[in-house]
């Protein structure tokens, strides 16, 4: 992504009002998953120079209203939150892959309804960092396992996820998700 572009959005976005700023905050990171070409996004928001958590409270369910998206909030404490954006059918279809479901079986989830396997994930979550979260984040199954093999080292390619196998696919991902958050960066700085 264009870093000249990126800085002259963080510098709009820091003067936008509290509610503003959030709203577009999340619509920048989870724009892969408001166009429909991811399933989740994974954001965290902590309180540094402004009061977002207790923002996000009061604004939560009109701001995934605008954006056309499910939340679920994942771990939560006095000064941070972690809290996946998802698009419903995509999700859904993502975790109902046979490979998908199979490997999430073998991590403990019995897969039935996604509120139960959200719930499982939270779980998870709260526990310690749950890497199978790359699945729920339409991450490669390939990948995913790399990952937990090689505890973090020896992939082969870095960019919006850690790629063990087919890197040349995944770059084509990458792209597809620059641009989602392109678009989205030079529609909001148009509103």
């Amino acid at each position: 992504m264009n870093k000249a572009i990126l800085e002259q959005f963080n510098q709009y976005l820091n003067k936008r009002e509290d509610d503003e700023y959030l709203f577009m905050k999340i619509a920048f990171q989870a724009a892969p998953t408001l166009v429909n070409i991811k399933p989740s996004s994974l954001i965290a928001l902590s309180n540094h120079s402004r009061d977002i958590l207790n923002i996000w409270e009061e604004q939560k369910d009109r701001i995934c209203s605008r954006l056309n998206v499910y939340y679920f909030e994942l771990l939560k404490s006095e000064n941070h939150i972690s809290i996946l954006f998802y698009q419903r059918n995509k999700i859904v279809q993502t975790l109902e892959k046979t490979e998908n479901k199979d490997f999430l079986k073998n991590m403990g989830y019995c897969i039935g309804n996604l509120e139960d396997i959200l719930q499982r994930l939270k779980k998870r979550f709260q526990e310690k960092f749950p890497h199978e979260i790359g699945i729920f984040l339409g991450y490669p199954l390939e990948d995913v396992k790399g990952f937990i093999e090689y505890q973090g080292t020896s992939f082969l390619l870095c960019g919006y996820w850690k790629v063990y196998h087919n890197p040349e696919q995944a770059l084509k991902v990458f792209r597809k998700y620059d641009l989602a958050r392109m678009r989205y960066l030079l529609e909001l700085m148009t509103q």
